[in-house]
């Protein structure tokens, strides 16, 4: 997800995110923690991460397929 302020439209509270590109990672079951809902579906909750310049992104791919795994 790509972030910038005054984009769009928030419903309930502000997450107070910065300027950016988020991984999202699906939640299932009682989420706990800092979470978001994205439009279509605000009730699906998404744990999320910022990536960072110079972030290593076969890390972060890596990360990812363990989130998926993890279920």
């Amino acid at each position: 997800m790509i972030y910038e302020l005054g984009k769009g439209k928030m419903n309930g509270p502000d997450p107070h995110l910065v300027d950016g590109v988020y991984v999202l990672i699906r939640l299932f079951g009682n989420a706990t923690g800092h979470t978001i809902g994205v439009a279509p579906n605000h009730h699906e909750r998404f744990a999320y991460f910022r990536l960072h310049d110079g972030q290593d992104l076969d890390e972060m791919a890596d990360f990812i397929v363990a989130c998926a795994g993890a279920r």
